[in-house]
């Protein structure tokens, strides 16, 4: 009907949602039957119901446009009277599953919508770039220019002539509110303004934000910047002192993404030492001596780096900074502060796009979860 993968859970919250959470197994394998559950059984049900609730209304919204946000109970049974022959049926089986009627299928463009009016300078878009609006000619999005022809090709939206580089959509859209989509996707090293980098980076990392409540991890659209290969080791570099400070002052164990990183440059540089450029070779014990705040990595170091960290916990580091900062340190907010001074101060970047001084605090307000949820 919608021509999406049979995926789990988790997969679908990724793909479908852009959010992760975890889901350790053994919770997963716990007994569920005791009369009361302990915090961990309850948050894992929790997010499971939550992230349940909210694929539905994304895969709603495709098969029947409509608010979003104000998911009504009407909505509720509107979408069900059509998918009701599709319930409690053995997915697992290899029978194919028809339509018993054919439904109407309204199209949806999937593009952001924002709530309030932006005044959107054109003269700024690029020219591979186009601009979608809505059908009342307020500004959504900007869309690569073969994107934007493909709106064109499937007849969603007209070209507007009097205005260039513009798209006015025949349907309303849904996507996340945020103004985020309207800065033009130029893909500008931030650091170093080169053109086309291709390094996305998470400025909160998704070890931390995967432990942030569910609904904060549906605000994350301009929590990504984009570096040049060359800026992005750097920022490895960089992303290392961080990690080793928070554990510090969190009292946590080392990051799993740091000693995965410290692990794999010290066996690098056991086996293909003489194989590596110069370049190369001193950026990996750059990334020991940082870890080891040391100046200088001898053979001997080398050798214990390989040989340290085996069965580190994965997920133990990321939960207890953001537990010592929802409790000790001022709340989440404060956390993704603190990744985005750091990331400042380390990389000097000269090409912070618009949306990098907008208020965050919103992102955390308790009346936003009310609202969403």
């Amino acid at each position: 009907m919608l021509r999406c993968k049979p995926l789990s859970l988790e997969k679908l919250s990724r793909s479908l949602l852009n959010v992760d959470f975890v889901k350790r197994w053994y919770i997963a394998k716990s007994n569920w039957e005791f009369d009361k559950l302990d915090p961990d059984q309850v948050e894992y049900a929790a997010n499971d119901a939550f992230a349940g609730i909210e694929i539905f209304k994304h895969l709603a919204n495709r098969l029947k446009p409509r608010n979003y946000w104000n998911f009504t109970n009407a909505d509720f049974m509107a979408i069900m009277s059509e998918i009701q022959y599709l319930l409690d049926r053995g997915f697992s089986k290899d029978t194919p599953i028809t339509l018993s009627q054919d439904i109407p299928i309204t199209r949806l463009q999937f593009c952001p919508l924002v709530s309030e009016p932006h005044y959107y300078n054109v003269a700024l878009l690029s020219h591979k770039d186009y601009l979608l609006a809505a059908p009342n000619g307020r500004p959504l999005c900007v869309v690569s220019k073969s994107k934007g022809k493909w709106y064109l090709q499937e007849r969603l939206g007209e070209k507007i002539k009097s205005e260039a580089f513009t798209i006015r959509l025949y349907n309303q859209p849904f996507a996340e509110e945020n103004g985020y989509w309207l800065t033009s996707n130029q893909h500008e090293c931030v650091v170093c303004g080169q053109k086309d980098a291709f390094v996305s980076k998470d400025v909160v990392p998704s070890e931390y934000r995967m432990h942030f409540p569910l609904i904060t991890q549906f605000f994350t659209s301009s929590d990504v910047l984009h570096l040049c290969p060359k800026c992005n080791v750097s920022d490895i570099i960089s992303d290392i002192r961080i990690r080793t400070a928070l554990s510090q002052k969190c009292d946590a164990p080392y990051s799993f993404d740091q000693v995965t990183e410290v692990k794999t440059a010290a066996e690098t540089l056991l086996t293909d030492d003489n194989a590596i450029s110069t370049g190369k070779r001193n950026h990996l014990k750059t990334i020991l001596s940082t870890h080891f705040e040391e100046g200088y990595i001898d053979h001997q170091r080398i050798v214990e780096a390989s040989n340290q960290y085996s069965d580190w916990p994965e997920y133990e580091h990321g939960e207890k900074v953001v537990n010592k900062f929802q409790t000790e340190f001022g709340g989440l907010k404060e956390l993704e502060i603190f990744w985005r001074n750091n990331f400042v101060a380390d990389m000097k970047p000269k090409n912070l796009p618009s949306f990098w001084n907008w208020p965050i605090d919103w992102k955390y307000k308790p009346e936003v979860i009310r609202v969403v949820a």
